[in-house]
C-alpha cells in the first residue's frame, strides 16, 4: 500500500514541471520571435502548434492518470505549510492589484465591457478573502472557507466573459484562447478547494486540476512577463493579470508539494507508525483522566 500511494504523487511531482516548463520556454520564444502584436497572432505556427500539442497531451494523459489512479488520490489537506501561506498571501495581493486595475481600465469602456470587468474585479477583490483568513487559519474544512472560495471559481468565469468581449485582440487570437482556457481551469480548480472546505472532496479530480493549473497558468503567465519585460508593452492589456495568474499558479504548487510531502509521510513505515502511536496516545489520555476522575 505504501507503494501505491507513493507512485502516483511522484509521478505528479515529476512530469507536470517537466512539460510545464517545456511550454514556458516554448511559448516565450515563441512571443520574442514570431509574435505579431497588431493582429495578436504568430507569424509562423510551429512553436505555438508545439505548445498546444504539448499542453493537449499532457491534459489527456493526466486525465487518464487520475482516473487510473483515483483509488490511490485520497489524502488530507493541511492548509498550514509554509508554501501555501506564502504563496496564498502573494496571491490574496496580486487579486487586489489585478481587481483594481482591471475596474480603472474599464470605466472609460463601452457598457458591454464594462459590465464583465466590473464583475471580474468584484470576483478578484473577494477571491483574495480567501488566503487572509487562511492565513490565521490553516483549517482545511469549514463552510466560511467553502464560501470564501467561490469568488476566486467565479475570476475563473467572469475574466473569460470579459475577455470575450474585450475587442482589443480578436477572440480566436492565440493569446487570448489560452487566457480563456487557463482561467476555466482556475475555476475548476477553486470550486474543488470549495469541496475540500465542505468535506466533499473529489481527490483524484482535485489533483488533476492542480496539475492543470499549475501548468497553464506557468505556461501563460510567465511568457506574458517576460513579453512585457523585453517590449514594454503588456499582453491582454493588462500586467496584473500575469502577476494573478502566477500567483494562482504558485498557490496550485504549493498545494501539489503539500500533497506530495503527505503522501511520501504517510509511505514511510516509520513514520506512520509513529503518527499511530501518537494517535493512540492522544486517544488513551483523556481515558485515564476520566478514569481517575
Amino acid at each position: 500500500m505504501a507503494t501505491k500511494t507513493k507512485h502516483p504523487h511522484l509521478l505528479y511531482l515529476l512530469f507536470a514541471p517537466v512539460v510545464g516548463l517545456l511550454t514556458v520556454v516554448l511559448r516565450a520564444v515563441a512571443l520574442l520571435t514570431v509574435y505579431n502584436a497588431e493582429n495578436g497572432f504568430y507569424d509562423a505556427a510551429t512553436l505555438p502548434i508545439v505548445t498546444a500539442v504539448a499542453l493537449a497531451v499532457l491534459t489527456l494523459a493526466l486525465a487518464v492518470f487520475s482516473y487510473e489512479s483515483r483509488v490511490h488520490l485520497s489524502f488530507g489537506r493541511d492548509y498550514r505549510d509554509l508554501p501555501t501561506l506564502f504563496s496564498g498571501i502573494f496571491l490574496a495581493i496580486m487579486l487586489l492589484f489585478f481587481g483594481g486595475t482591471l475596474l480603472a481600465g474599464a470605466l472609460d469602456r463601452p457598457l458591454s465591457i464594462l459590465i464583465p470587468a466590473v464583475l471580474a474585479s468584484v470576483a478578484a477583490i473577494g477571491g483574495a478573502l480567501l488566503f487572509a483568513v487562511r492565513a490565521f487559519d490553516g483549517a482545511a474544512e469549514g463552510a466560511a472557507k467553502a464560501m470564501l472560495s467561490l469568488p476566486a471559481a467565479a475570476l475563473g468565469v467572469l475574466f473569460p466573459l470579459y475577455l470575450s468581449t474585450e475587442t482589443s485582440l480578436t477572440l480566436n487570437a492565440p493569446v487570448k484562447l489560452l487566457g480563456i482556457v487557463t482561467w476555466v481551469t482556475v475555476a475548476f480548480f477553486f470550486l474543488g478547494e470549495a469541496r475540500i472546505a465542505l468535506g466533499r472532496a473529489k481527490w483524484a479530480v482535485h489533483s488533476f486540476f492542480t496539475v492543470i493549473t499549475a501548468v497553464f497558468t506557468a505556461t501563460l503567465s510567465i511568457p506574458n512577463l517576460i513579453y512585457h519585460a523585453v517590449s514594454g508593452a503588456p499582453l491582454l492589456g493588462n500586467t496584473a493579470h500575469d502577476f494573478a495568474a502566477l500567483g494562482v499558479c504558485l498557490y496550485a504548487l504549493a498545494r501539489l508539494i503539500s500533497t506530495v510531502t503527505y503522501a511520501l509521510r504517510q509511505s514511510d513505515p516509520e513514520v506512520a507508525a509513529l503518527a499511530g502511536a501518537e494517535a493512540e496516545h492522544g486517544k488513551e489520555e483523556p481515558n485515564e483522566e476520566a478514569t481517575d476522575r
